[in-house]
């Protein structure tokens, strides 16, 4: 990946050392908010984690954790010898699909509570 690659997604990412949220937390939080408004496209590749743990100056381990749980949601996906990448479904459009909803991101809500209310 290249250095521009890095530098445009760390914009994405801040991480606070002091913060009582654990850092591997807080980089979860930022790319899972940052591929459900759609800043981090799908199929979007992720550099690799030791690269992003450098240019974040946090251990390897903490982005292997934060990787890991949004490899288990169905965020990224991961191809051995390829990469990290954005899925191409996400999980949430998955979910309502299989209820017969629409992605509450359809209805041009940033949140599921700034839906209106349904019912009378």
């Amino acid at each position: 990946m290249t250095k521009y690659a890095i530098a445009t997604l760390l914009t994405l990412i801040a991480v606070d050392p002091a913060a009582r949220v654990p850092l591997y937390q807080q980089i979860y939080d930022e790319l899972r908010s940052a591929i459900l408004t759609g800043r981090l496209a799908p199929g979007a590749r992720l550099p690799a984690t030791r690269e992003l743990a450098s240019a974040l100056g946090v251990a390897r381990n903490t982005v292997m954790n934060a990787f890991d749980q949004l490899l288990a949601e169905g965020y990224l996906e991961g191809r051995v010898g390829d990469g990290t990448y954005v899925t191409r479904v996400l999980p949430d459009d998955l979910l309502h699909a299989r209820a017969g909803l629409l992605p509450y991101r359809a209805l041009g809500a940033t949140h599921r509570s700034a839906l209106p209310p349904i019912g009378p």
